[in-house]
């Protein structure tokens, strides 16, 4: 997860560094249970980050060919009930 402080805090070309061999950059990684409900996934990262749900928009980034990697869409909120 990229949270906006890591982003604002990030010198590089991309988000965030996301190679753990070479970490420059706070990143969070948070491991769930691919059966476990978006919302629930939701609601634990927003109680770990201290962050109301309403107030959090979750991405799906992409890796590019290029090696970089850019958000894509907004996860909908209408998949409350969505796993894997």
């Amino acid at each position: 997860m990229i949270s906006d402080e890591s982003f604002k805090n990030h010198q590089g070309f991309d988000l965030a560094n996301f190679d753990e061999r070479h970490p420059s950059t706070e990143v969070t990684h948070l491991k769930v249970l691919k059966t476990e409900p978006y919302q629930a996934f939701k609601q634990k990262l927003a109680e770990q980050r201290d962050i109301p749900p309403e107030r959090m928009r979750l991405w799906v980034l992409v890796n590019r060919q290029n090696k970089t990697v850019r958000p894509d869409t907004p996860v909908p909120e209408t998949y409350n009930n969505l796993r894997e």
